[in-house]
């Protein structure tokens, strides 16, 4: 295997993005494989940066004024690791979410897979390190909606895998000359949907998404926070990190849907409020 290129974005995570990082240097020697990592540090004012270069030798660091969020961040990550004059078709891009903790055998088994599989995109599963569910990795269509994804169970074995839809951008092995073809990471995104995006544009070249055997690390969904009202929970749904943030929303619909977006644009919000009032009229628990 050639070399490995790492991009990762980081925002004032200090001692998650160590635990991260120190992670990855773990995995990498395990799997025997020479790497470094790019790391688009949106504006952290924390520690973050000197902990990221206290985990890995070969680090270069970009910076951010806090603006970019995780699209723009990966984005110009990727961009500069790409436009490298010593960065070749046959090294591999690794894309890392830096609250990942990945296991010892997570690389190796990830490498060993890309050996067996077809070259496309290669999907590393997660779980929660304290229940034990999946939490990210390949998604499947389940519906007619663009964004109508599930999460897909990884094959046992480590050498197997699962042709996929999407992903989710935590743990995402690729050759590089696929990520040329597949073409750049949309910074346009904001937050979300870049992952998702990226996928679908691949599936819609010809490369395939599978997702390898078995579980490369650990990592918590993100907790679910309760908002004080309906006005609040809309503002963080449609904010820049939301899921219904209308710029991101409506870039992603009329590139995978250009004839029909403007319906599912109208919908996604008609059902986040059909949702968002029925939960509000169920009756709330007592404690006693």
């Amino acid at each position: 295997m050639n070399e490995l290129h790492v991009i990762v974005a980081s925002h004032n995570r200090a001692a998650t993005t160590r635990r991260a990082l120190s992670s990855l240097d773990v995995a990498a020697a395990e799997a025997d494989l020479s790497y470094d990592v790019t790391l688009f540090d949106d504006g952290s004012t924390d520690e973050t940066v000197a902990e990221a270069t206290a985990a890995v030798k070969n680090l270069t660091v970009l910076r951010g004024d806090g603006s970019a969020f995780w699209a723009r961040s990966m984005a110009a990550a990727e961009d500069e690791v790409l436009s490298r004059d010593d960065v070749q078709d046959g090294d591999w891009l690794l894309w890392f979410n830096d609250d990942v903790v990945l296991t010892p055998s997570g690389l190796r088994n990830m490498v060993a897979a890309a050996s067996a599989l077809p070259a496309g995109v290669l999907v590393g599963s997660t779980v929660d390190g304290v229940s034990g569910l999946l939490t990210y990795g390949g998604l499947r269509r389940s519906g007619v909606h663009p964004l109508a994804f599930d999460l897909v169970e990884p094959p046992a074995a480590p050498d197997e895998g699962a042709k996929v839809d999407a992903f989710n951008g935590n743990v995402v092995l690729m050759p590089v000359h696929v990520a040329r073809t597949v073409g750049a990471i949309d910074g346009a995104f904001s937050h979300a949907f870049a992952d998702v995006d990226y996928g679908s544009r691949a599936v819609a070249k010809g490369v395939p998404i599978i997702v390898a055997g078995g579980v490369v690390g650990f990592c918590s969904r993100n907790p679910t926070v309760l908002h004080s009202s309906a006005v609040t929970a809309w503002r963080a749904y449609t904010g820049r990190k939301g899921a219904g943030n209308p710029r991101a929303l409506r870039r992603y619909l009329r590139r995978h849907s250009p004839r029909s977006w403007w319906f599912f644009f109208a919908s996604s919000y008609g059902l986040w409020w059909m949702r968002t009032i029925r939960r509000s009229l169920r009756p709330r628990r007592v404690r006693p």
